[in-house]
């Protein structure tokens, strides 16, 4: 099995959050090009125990 590193989604400015955030709660950006980003790269994370993981 292969262990990675798993970094903290502290940063508020940080591309993960929102990407975490609509996969958790259902929520985007209010600019519609964002919320299009991060439609798109959430198709490739899933939440598992309240952590961000890639498939």
């Amino acid at each position: 099995s292969r262990v990675l590193d798993i970094n903290a989604i502290g940063d508020a400015n940080c591309w993960m959050t929102p990407v975490y955030n609509y996969l958790a709660n259902g929520t985007l950006p209010s600019d519609q090009k964002k919320a299009a980003v991060v439609r798109r790269r959430a198709c490739a994370y899933v939440i598992l125990d309240s952590n961000l993981y890639r498939r």
